[in-house]
């Protein structure tokens, strides 16, 4: 049959005080001693529900002489321990006779009555129900104890202050299976395994062990006190320092961090702007792509008219030096009539003087005129020909002129499709730039985390490696912004490359226009001369005939009115010879202009023909460049935009984070600051620490167990250190 025993707690509270008091002569004659060492044990027997049942302190004197030893206290019963003389009672006063011993002399006193720093609670359950402590001797199940150990008001506060609290209970594992106790420290010795609470001063406890349990059999609480160790007050004043650093590197940590937060913002918003344009070039993307068709269908008209025009040229070239030639023939005939006319005005003056020769003289005026008269008519067909021939060059030159309109027309409208486009790229490169100054405004963060990191990492690791974390996601940040910020660059240079290339081919269609439009407005100019020339060679070839008819009837009359008829003829040569001279000046005016506009039009068909080899190589570098942007740079884009868009999702997070990260280091600062505006008050503060420790074990939880509800000599007492009383 098995006995079943209480689950009593036993609780051992161990002063040791060092009193001192004044020596006199005892009652049996001795000496009186009143100044000691002294050692107290106090023990506290606790209920299974952590109440007290009773107090026995036991009193260790040092008795290095003989005497009479005065001691206090308020005891129910006193008991020797070290002999069997009985003490003297007075009141508080107790008086022993003692030899010298070096082991000293022991008793041991109840206590009538007493309060502990702690109130403790024991709560037990098996299977989900309340049992008594007893109950769960031999008990199989599931077994729950609930514990609490908290300051006792009614007390005074210096111990729970100031004292470290530890509850060890020792679990038989071949008997407690699954065990769970969340707050304590486990440790397994042999086949058992010791939970260990540690309650820092000014703390509670309240925790719970749970565990599966066969015919139950443990050891109860074992519960001690004792002085919180403190550093050496030098060390102290050094942690003192430490926490007023602390408390400056937190404010700077906390500056750091809202700049840092401050510039996520303005990442964040650079990002969604750089994100806005890119995205505004992607949209037209189309519209790009079909400028560029466009302005490659207008190269391929320039290139085909610069052609046509260059072939065209040659035969233009053979015209004017035709023309040169057909000038210097009107020219020598001309010449040649000249001296007809100066011949015959000669011959006129000489009929007045001598009839006899007059018959020779008009022969060879005759001649002179029939001379005059071929010329004059080599003179108009050569005319004809030559305003034939303007008038085509004057058709072809309006032809060019046009063609070159419509295409410095079409190359204006790509241009303002360019420019668009231009517009664009000055809107990124200006956003590039700004980017580029965010950039290097924060690309010393990561550095600056990773260094408030290492202050911290020894006493606040986990914020450290918090820190850490931002710096790295900072760093990778900046290698993401450095590849983004690459493209964009190539991209802004080819938009501008291809700007300044589509600004030349503009210049040179606008020049080629203008020089066209000249080349027209002088071969219309030398057209209209041309026509002239015509019409005044074809009166004169008109003229000629009636010359010469009006000679035939000289030479038919001239016997009849030969003298008036050459006073008319005189007068009339005159007036020719007047002529003539006009027609000289502007056969030398027309030879000049064919000549200088044939020089000029060597000089531009050398140009045209410059032009036409330019153009091809110019189509062949816009397919590559325009192969360029349609195979790289535009997947470039979309994917910068995709990247963007990401990154400025992710970018957006940050703010927030940093925000909550600011607070928690406030939070924590003002922890700081607290902590050291007590610890600060602490080294203020004169009262010593008391060196006071409590110990308790408890009787086991088993079938048969014994009382330690009294104590003999043989009691577990403690040195542990030493006050004044």
């Amino acid at each position: 049959m098995k006995i079943k025993k209480c689950f009593a707690l036993l609780l051992a509270f161990m002063m040791i005080i060092l009193a001192f008091f004044p020596s006199s002569q005892g009652l049996y004659g001795a000496d009186t001693i009143t100044s000691f060492e002294k050692d107290e044990t106090v023990y506290i027997n606790l209920a299974s529900d952590g109440s007290i049942i009773s107090i026995v302190v036991i009193n260790h004197i040092e008795t290095p002489e003989d005497g009479v030893y005065v001691d206090y206290g308020n005891y129910t019963k006193v008991e020797n321990l070290s002999g069997e003389n009985a003490p003297v009672i007075n009141g508080d006063e107790i008086r022993w006779e003692c030899t010298a011993n070096d082991d000293g002399f022991y008793y041991a006193g109840t206590l009538a009555t007493a309060e502990l720093p702690w109130e403790f609670h024991f709560d037990y359950r098996l299977n989900g129900t309340p049992v008594d402590a007893e109950d769960l001797i031999a008990a199989d199940g599931e077994v729950t104890i609930h514990i609490e150990a908290r300051a006792n008001g009614e007390t005074e506060g210096y111990f729970h202050e100031n004292f470290l609290l530890q509850m060890t209970l020792v679990l038989p594992q071949n008997m407690c299976k699954e065990i769970e106790a969340p707050d304590a420290n486990s440790v397994v010795v042999g086949e058992d395994r010791n939970l260990v609470y540690s309650v820092l001063p000014k703390q509670d406890l309240i925790t719970t062990i749970h565990f599966t349990a066969t015919d139950l059999e443990i050891s109860g609480f074992t519960i001690a006190m004792s002085p919180y160790s403190m550093p050496a007050m030098d060390e102290l004043g050094e942690l003192d320092d430490g926490l007023v650093a602390m408390l400056s590197a937190m404010d700077q940590l906390i500056d750091g961090t809202g700049q840092l937060k401050d510039g996520l913002y303005d990442l964040s918003a650079g990002i969604d702007l750089l994100h806005e344009g890119v995205n505004t070039l992607s949209a037209n993307e189309e519209n790009i792509s079909l400028g560029f068709d466009q302005y490659g269908i207008g190269l391929e008209a320039l290139n085909t008219g610069l052609q046509s025009s260059a072939t065209s040229s040659t035969a233009i070239s053979d015209g004017f030096t035709q023309l040169e030639s057909n000038g210097t023939a009107i020219k020598d005939g001309g010449e040649e009539m000249g001296a007809g006319i100066t011949a015959l005005k000669d011959g006129t003056g000489a009929l007045a003087q001598s009839r006899t020769t007059i018959e020779t003289e008009l022969e060879q005026y005759g001649t002179g005129l029939s001379s005059f008269a071929d010329g004059v008519s080599s003179s108009a067909m050569g005319a004809g020909a030559t305003s034939d021939g303007l008038s085509t060059m004057v058709t072809e030159g309006n032809q060019m002129a046009t063609g070159a309109h419509s295409l410095a027309d079409g190359i204006t409208a790509l241009g303002s499709t360019i420019d668009g486009i231009s517009q664009i790229g000055a809107s990124l490169q200006t956003l590039y730039q700004s980017y580029l100054d965010l950039q290097s405004n924060y690309s010393a963060i990561p550095n600056q985390l990773d260094t408030v990191a290492a202050t911290i990492a020894a006493d606040y690791p986990n914020e450290a490696a918090t820190l850490s974390g931002i710096s790295a996601t900072l760093t990778g940040l900046n290698s993401n912004f450095d590849t983004a910020n690459q493209n964009l660059g190539t991209v802004l240079n080819n938009l501008s490359s291809g700007s300044g290339n589509i600004q030349d081919l503009i210049d040179a269609a606008d020049t080629l226009a203008s020089g066209l439009d000249a080349y027209v407005l002088a071969l219309e100019e030398i057209q209209s001369g041309a026509a002239d020339l015509d019409s005044g060679l074809t009166t004169l070839a008109g003229n000629s005939g009636t010359i010469t008819a009006g000679f035939g009837q000289v030479q038919t009359a001239i016997s009849e009115d030969i003298y008036d008829t050459i006073d008319q003829i005189d007068q009339g040569l005159a007036e020719t010879k007047t002529g003539y001279e006009s027609y000289a000046n502007g056969i030398e005016t027309y030879i000049d202009s064919i000549s200088t506009l044939g020089d000029g039009y060597g000089s531009m068909e050398a140009g045209l023909t410059q032009m036409a080899s330019a153009s091809s190589g110019l189509i062949f570098g816009f397919a590559e460049l325009q192969d360029g942007i349609e195979g790289g740079l535009f997947p470039g884009i979309n994917a910068l935009n995709e990247g963007l868009a990401t990154l400025s999702t992710e970018v957006a997070q940050m703010p927030a984070g940093a925000e909550s990260l600011v607070n928690g280091q406030e939070e924590l600062r003002d922890g700081i600051s607290t902590a050291k505006d007590e610890f600060s008050d602490y080294l203020q503060n004169d009262n010593k620490i008391m060196p006071v420790s409590f110990v308790a074990p408890n009787q086991e939880l088993s079938p048969i167990g014994t009382d330690h509800g009294n104590h003999s000599g043989n009691c577990p007492c403690r040195r542990t250190g030493r006050s004044s009383r």
